[in-house]
């Protein structure tokens, strides 16, 4: 995979090592609560060559890089209706952290 940065809507979580098969096999609770309420996840290692595992929980709202987009732009109402559907939908699953845009790089692995 190509450098690349992920534009992701939602929630972060740092991920332990004891996650990963969960993460791998997509049983891991997380995921499954994502599922239930139809909104997405991306996790991988965001510092390679070292480890830096992270997850997000919302919308993805794209991906920058070589391999992906230039560029992308939306409007001030998009993110308000994302930040209102993400809201909503985690605490249907009981995740009451505060949402908001995370803009993070992820190196060549």
């Amino acid at each position: 995979m190509a450098a690349t940065t992920i534009v992701f809507y939602g929630i972060r979580f740092e991920v332990t090592e004891d996650d990963i098969t969960a993460l791998e096999s997509r049983t891991h609770p997380k995921i499954l609560a994502a599922k239930e309420v139809g909104l997405e996840y991306y996790w991988g290692n965001f510092d390679s060559p070292d480890e830096e595992y992270v997850m997000f929980i919302g919308k993805l709202i794209g991906k920058i890089g070589v391999e992906d987009h230039r560029e992308f732009q939306f409007k001030a109402t998009e993110i308000t209706e994302i930040e209102k559907l993400v809201s909503d939908r985690l605490r249907q699953v009981g995740i009451v952290e505060k949402s908001c845009l995370h803009f993070k790089y992820q190196p060549d692995q």
